[in-house]
């Protein structure tokens, strides 16, 4: 297989064997177990459809998310990454598409919100203009930002 490949596999593997969090029982287990992520704007969220990267400008964003395994500990899907070249600079940099996978990971137990996604990791295309790699892992907020 292609290193694109290997790496996608490797990626995969290594989040579907992530430990599982226990979630301590409460009245509402059912909204405890069903593990949701948190994004930029607005409250935790289960298989969000888009999903923004980069919170402070929103120079790097998911769209199209399409989860092929949504769990307690991982989700897993395959999405359009769009990324701004940044040249020459952000403000006026060109927004590049491509596919990518998005990986959420890590799952941690929160008094408020029940069981939220700690990590997202993208495997998209290395040769995306502003790109640093094939490759890119990010930690997640816990808590909502604003909304």
């Amino acid at each position: 297989p292609s290193m694109r490949k290997l790496l996608i596999s490797l990626a995969i593997a290594a989040a579907i064997a992530a430990p599982a969090v226990a979630v301590s029982a409460s009245a509402n287990a059912t909204a405890a177990s069903t593990t949701r992520v948190v994004p930029c704007i607005g409250h935790p969220e289960v298989k969000p459809g888009h999903f923004v990267l980069a919170c402070g400008d929103g120079n790097w964003y998911l769209t199209d998310v399409h989860w092929a395994r949504w769990t307690p500990n991982v989700g897993i899907a395959r999405s359009t990454e769009h990324l701004d070249d940044c040249m020459p600079n952000c403000a006026a940099g060109t927004f590049h598409t491509s596919p990518a996978v998005v990986v959420f990971s890590n799952p941690v137990a929160t008094k408020k919100y029940g069981s939220l996604f700690a990590v997202v990791t993208v495997l998209g295309n290395a040769r995306l203009p502003g790109s640093n790699g094939a490759t890119w892992s990010q930690a997640l907020p816990l808590q909502p930002v604003a909304g």
